[in-house]
């Protein structure tokens, strides 16, 4: 069995006391390639109850894309899924920090465990009191796509942010002070448009 992390951070506009609840659930369809793989698309549901500064509860709900491709030679006699084990939350910075921890059975079994950690930045706005919020999706296929390809990457991990009106790679790269050939590399080049998601090289 091999392990996921998604990490998900969600900003608010107004300061956040505390995280009384959250749940994890998805609805991923499995299909069949046809050299064998396996597809598994659908999306990740994250809602929860979190505490105003006025004392108020609030809910929210985050919905997350997902697109996970199971190579046939990763593939064992077990039959591929992936299952919630549990999610971690905190209040951090005015908003909350998420970390959902998936297991995932079916594939071949490695000398070391394989952790992808995918980390989103986006700020997303207080809701009224009471009032549920859904924020749009996003869309995490080409990142999913390559989890388990690398034959020797025992850990892989991400860090995404969201791309602004009119973000350029050099404009991401100054505000996060990274290279930016390595940030056009990893990104193959993409063109960037807003809310495009861009991985941030370590």
């Amino acid at each position: 069995m091999k392990t996921m992390t998604i990490e998900k951070k969600l900003l608010f506009d107004e300061a956040i006391t505390a995280v009384k609840e959250v749940h994890a659930r998805h609805e991923l369809v499995y299909e069949q390639e046809a050299d064998g793989s396996i597809r598994a698309c659908g999306p990740l549901y994250l809602e929860g109850i979190m505490v105003n500064a006025f004392g108020r509860d609030e809910r929210f709900k985050e919905i997350l894309d997902m697109d996970i491709l199971a190579p046939y030679h990763k593939l064992t006699s077990e039959p591929f899924s992936i299952e919630i084990r549990d999610v971690e939350h905190h209040v951090e910075d005015d908003g909350i920090a998420l970390v959902i921890h998936m297991d995932i059975l079916g594939l071949c079994q490695e000398k070391k465990e394989l952790s992808a950690s995918v980390s989103i930045e986006e700020d997303v706005p207080l809701p009224e009191t009471k009032k549920e919020i859904e924020s749009e999706k996003t869309d995490l296929a080409e990142e999913f796509e390559d989890l388990f390809e690398d034959e020797e990457t025992t850990y892989t991990s991400y860090r995404l942010v969201v791309a602004q009106n009119d973000d350029s790679y050099a404009s991401i790269a100054a505000r996060y002070q990274v290279e930016e050939g390595k940030l056009r590399q990893i990104n193959r080049e993409k063109e960037l448009c807003a809310k495009a998601l861009v991985v941030l090289p370590f």
